[in-house]
This record gives C-alpha cells, structure tokens and sequence, in this order.
C-alpha cells in the first residue's frame, strides 16, 4: 500500500504496489508501458 499526495498519480508508485505474490492485477490503460508490462509478467 502506498499513500500520494492528490497531485502524484498513482501510476508513479505502480512498482512499489508489487510484492511478488500477485495472482492477478488489474489496472487501466494508464499503466500501459512496456516496461510495466515486463514488470507484470517477471511476475505470473
């Protein structure tokens, strides 16, 4: 869990919301990037 101030979206702590341990995660487009992608898939 991570907490921002209103004005930092919340795209920019998307890595520290990853443990590891994810099933599944679900987020919209504004997370598509490749380098998110290749983050998601390290992990499933």
């Amino acid at each position: 869990m991570a907490y921002t101030p209103a004005n930092v979206h919340d795209s920019k702590v998307f890595d520290q919301l990853l443990t590891g341990n994810e099933e599944q995660v679900f987020a919209d487009s504004a997370y598509a990037r490749k380098k998110k992608d290749q983050a998601l898939k390290l992990i499933t």
